[in-house]
């Protein structure tokens, strides 16, 4: 099992290659995305395979089979499960929804330092960077043909924390998913069930605490959903090249 998820791992290495070489400045910001998506799935690919066949880390293992499905999930959802407008729309707010947070952390993680003046400098540097791309992605918004009907609903939306996760725009009562419904509008029965498996490794539940020695069959176990996993993004990728 080990050879065959190799085998899989570098098919999809292989097209991350071809993929980024290409010249960047002739790509749509959603294109660039998506090439940078695909190869931060990939690095982490890499990490899980090394973990499984090096370190034998079950527990960072099982970790990162769960931050890829919801790098998978956040690209189906804005890419796959919307059509038109939809998915510039959803695409701007997820970035809008990156740099919000990026610029909320920057503030906290100094709100109670004394801020001497280099520093106070990075900071004033860094929220204006926040704020310049903020204003883009606003303008790229206000561009799009879907904002002059629906204005309202998409600045509540990107008002939100759970912005690009609206689930009908056009809606009269704008509402949104979580991450459990969205990974139930996505995934079958039997992979959310090993997706809450996943989660007792990420948050540090009793149950990750059991497993430090892995067993063999606990190890072909993850690495059997991991293989499956990266044969459904390996199809995909065939069908719906990257460039």
């Amino acid at each position: 099992m080990y050879t065959a998820f190799q085998i899989q791992f570098d098919k999809l290495a292989d097209m991350i290659e071809k993929a980024i070489e290409v010249e960047w400045e002739s790509l749509s910001p959603i294109e660039a995305w998506r090439i940078r998506h695909f190869a931060k799935i990939a690095k982490m690919f890499d990490s899980f395979s090394m973990m499984m066949t090096k370190t034998r880390d079950y527990v960072s293992a099982c970790a990162i089979i769960r931050m890829i499905y919801d790098n998978w999930y956040s690209y189906l959802w804005i890419y796959e499960f919307s059509d038109g407008d939809d998915v510039l729309l959803r695409y701007y707010l997820y970035v809008l929804d990156s740099i919000k947070q990026r610029e909320k952390t920057i503030l906290l993680m100094h709100e109670d330092n004394p801020v001497d003046p280099q520093l106070k400098s990075l900071l004033a540097h860094a929220t204006a960077d926040c704020e310049e791309a903020k204003r883009q992605f606003c303008t790229a918004i206000k561009k799009l043909p879907v904002y002059r009907d629906y204005h309202a609903n998409i600045k509540k939306a990107w008002q939100s924390n759970n912005s690009w996760r609206y689930k009908d725009i056009k809606a009269t009562n704008l509402e949104y998913y979580n991450w459990s419904g969205l990974y139930e509008r996505i995934s079958s029965k039997e992979t959310r069930a090993f997706l809450s498996y996943l989660s007792q490794y990420v948050h540090g539940l009793y149950a990750s605490s059991l497993t430090i020695v892995p067993t063999e069959a606990e190890m072909l176990y993850v690495l059997g959903e991991a293989q499956s996993l990266i044969m459904s993004i390996n199809l995909y990728l065939a069908d719906n090249p990257l460039r």
